[in-house]
């Protein structure tokens, strides 16, 4: 035996490459093994060139195997490789490795190595180690599990890192494959329609299919979801009355907003949000002004607001706020009251919104990327409608 010097790994004395790491072993065989193999093996050829090497390693590696087996002696051994060697004059080119390993012997699950202790012969794919002065199995996986090797197919313990006969580097063992969640409902439930995902550059995916009972719809429903941390884990639930679609705000955080028909003013109430772009407006109503037997409370005089829009940063918390006089407030990136010059998905002029008796309303003026309404608990999706959920934009196709 000899001991590799990367690894301290033990080896037998005839291999050339360390079984754990590969790396190169330094031949310190006895004396007597030396003799004996010099006795029985005739005078070979002159030295051969550098690209024999190759040759070389794969007959010491075939001599190896044929010694575990006890198929041929070691006079046969040095013969057969004396003439194979005298074979091939010096320069000729060799096949690749893969054509050379093919005469390795390739161990099958019925001659797995047995456990450690049953007194039975270990056994590998390039059949180095035999039961005569064989040192304990290196540490790895249960005896007998196997892999190819990418380069010859020689069958190694799954603890190889280094292929036996060839040296060639082993994949490590692949991880068993996750199970992604299942978006399909069983084949008794008629499927209804779709849910079209819209990418942020427009594209479209194949979306989520719309069954005849309930579809929730949330981070953890569906692959994919669960890399948009703004939903919620069960954030939606669409289902059919009859014809139509329905959705349902299951308590998420960030809600559910349906977008609104364009040139259609859509009615507000205080404390109703909406989203154009990338941020949320909420809408709240001024109480009547105190009557005249009541003092004024103090600070600066409001005119003739009636109602006021802010921008939702956080749950209860609001940055800029917008005064809502009759004459309403136009909103866009580039004309109008309100201006959000650094939101690329609000268009120019993109819409306006203005009193409307205790309430408002709010239109959207043709915008590229539309306005969307948060819903209260639920509300009917025609189809064709477009619904957003966090980060999510959805279209309802159904029939």
């Amino acid at each position: 035996m000899q001991s590799c010097p990367r690894c301290q790994a033990k080896n037998e004395a005839h291999f050339k490459f360390c079984l754990s790491c590969g790396a190169v072993l330094p031949q310190l065989a006895s004396d007597g093994a030396r003799s004996a193999g010099a006795a029985a093996a005739p005078a070979g050829p002159p030295p051969s060139p550098p690209g024999q090497g190759v040759q070389q390693k794969a007959l010491s590696i075939e001599a190896a195997m044929a010694k575990s087996s006890g198929a041929k002696s070691k006079a046969e051994r040095g013969a057969a490789a004396s003439a194979r060697q005298s074979s091939s004059p010096p320069g000729d080119s060799l096949p690749p490795l893969s054509a050379q390993a093919t005469s390795f012997v390739k161990v099958t699950s019925d001659d797995a190595a047995p456990e450690p202790g049953s007194g039975g012969e270990v056994a590998s794919g390039a059949g180095a180690a035999s039961a005569k002065g064989s040192n304990k199995p290196l540490p790895g996986k249960a005896a007998g599990a196997q892999k190819p090797c990418p380069n010859c197919e020689t069958l190694n313990p799954v603890n190889f890192k280094f292929c036996g006969a060839c040296g060639y580097p082993l994949a490590p063992p692949a991880s068993k494959p996750v199970k992604a969640a299942r978006t399909e409902k069983p084949a008794s439930v008629a499927r209804r329609g779709k849910l079209v995902l819209v990418r942020p550059d427009g594209s479209e995916t194949e979306g989520l299919s719309l069954f005849d009972t309930d579809n929730i719809v949330g981070r953890e429903t569906h692959p994919g979801l669960d890399l948009d941390h703004s939903l919620s884990a069960k954030h939606a639930r669409f289902y059919f009355v009859g014809d139509t679609l329905e959705v349902e705000d299951l308590k998420s955080r960030n809600g559910v907003y349906i977008r609104i028909e364009k040139d259609q003013p859509f009615a507000l109430e205080s404390g109703d949000d909406f989203r154009v772009g990338q941020h949320v407006i909420r809408y709240e109503s001024i109480a009547a002004q105190s009557t005249p037997q009541e003092p004024a409370l103090m600070g600066s005089p409001r005119g003739t607001a009636v109602g006021r829009i802010r921008l939702v940063i956080a749950p209860n918390q609001f940055a800029n706020a917008y005064m809502l006089s009759e004459e309403g407030l136009f909103l866009g990136r580039e004309r109008g009251d309100v201006l959000f010059p650094d939101d690329g998905y609000i268009s120019g002029l993109h819409c306006r919104i203005h009193p409307n008796g205790n309430g408002a309303l709010v239109t959207d003026l043709g915008s590229s990327n539309g306005t969307y309404v948060r819903i209260k608990e639920k509300a009917a999706v025609k189809c064709g409608a477009s619904v957003l959920l966090g980060l999510q934009l959805l279209r309802a196709e159904y029939q």
